[in-house]
């Protein structure tokens, strides 16, 4: 990047701004007293706007402040770019030289070292029967008080640009449905059913769906699906064993594949499209070389995944599929 350009900003013959560059998202907190989120939506820095529809996105190393609406012909712009844009030349060099000076070191050092684990807290209340679950999937809040999935009322989370601990950083739980998976790790899943932006974890891999229920239905077959969603409706229906993945597509866990052998049958189920599809092939073929119990299901609906049989009244293809396994 040729930085020269920057110079007609400032009052000074030459300023090195290697230091911006290498703090770029503490150049921004030392100007606004806040670190731009990824997962935030901002109103223009440039104009009057009362719909936050910008964002921070990051591209080859550079932090860019998107703005759809424009501003004299762009729509991205640099950290410095922007400043340039709503700050005088003096405020720009104060915070190079406060970075220069590492100044804020010892802030930005404490910034790295939370956000190697992003930190979910929440509150929760007790299921009723007026919940997400029950409305379109027809789970009892009876058993869905025996899960770790948590009816949310209040939450708390940071980012990796933000330490911090924003109450009801996302969506508003009093408004809009907010459910947390919790794991014996300590992760957690946020989950938000209604909205575009639909999860927010620090899960890995090693967080399984149900896991501890491994066993509880003396049938000897275990069902592998991924989502809690689709776990907990394969196990309230049917009565089966089953745990779920993170996502389709990730390795299976080693702690998982050590159950295995303890069961006669292992079915894998997953979504009905190309990618669930596919994945069900990859585990399938690699399971197949240590276990003999591997029996993948491919499900008649195109692009559904498990709990769209319940909640479009077409449990009965479901069930039919998986009797088929049974018999």
């Amino acid at each position: 990047m040729d930085l020269r350009k920057y110079q007609k900003y400032l009052s000074k013959s030459y300023i090195n701004f290697d230091i911006i560059w290498s703090n770029q998202e503490s150049f921004w907190y030392v100007l606004t007293g806040s670190f731009p989120s990824l997962n935030k939506r901002y109103c223009s820095i440039f104009r009057q706007d009362k719909n936050p529809g910008c964002r921070f996105k990051w591209y080859n190393n550079t932090l860019y402040f998107i703005d759809n609406g424009g501003f004299n012909g762009k729509i991205a712009f640099t950290v410095l770019d922007a400043a340039s844009i709503i700050y005088s030349a003096n405020k720009i060099e104060a915070a190079r030289l406060l970075l220069n000076n590492k100044v804020i070191e010892n802030f930005v050092l404490e910034k790295k070292i939370i956000n190697n684990n992003i930190e979910i807290k929440f509150n929760y209340k007790f299921w009723n029967n007026d919940n997400y679950f029950t409305k379109y999937y027809g789970l009892s809040s009876d058993y869905l008080n025996t899960k770790e999935c948590y009816n949310v009322i209040k939450y708390w989370a940071n980012t990796r640009s933000d330490i911090r601990l924003l109450t009801n950083r996302f969506i508003n739980p009093i408004k809009e449905y907010a459910i947390a998976y919790y794991f014996d790790s300590g992760n957690v899943k946020l989950y938000f059913p209604n909205q575009e932006f639909k999860w927010y974890a620090n899960t890995n891999n090693d967080d399984i769906y149900n896991f501890n229920n491994l066993g509880k239905y003396s049938n000897n077959s275990l069902y592998i699906t991924a989502s809690g969603k689709d776990t907990y409706c394969l196990e309230y229906y049917f009565k089966v064993n089953v745990v779920g993945l993170q996502s389709e597509g990730i390795y299976i866990p080693n702690k998982l594949v050590e159950e295995l052998k303890y069961f006669k049958k292992v079915y894998l189920i997953f979504d009905n499209d190309i990618s669930g599809i596919n994945y069900t092939k990859k585990l399938y073929n690699y399971l197949k070389k240590y276990f003999t119990n591997i029996i993948p299901i491919y499900h008649k609906i195109n692009n559904y995944d498990i709990a769209d049989y319940i909640s479009n009244n077409k449990i009965n293809f479901l069930n039919e599929r998986i009797n088929n396994e049974f018999n």
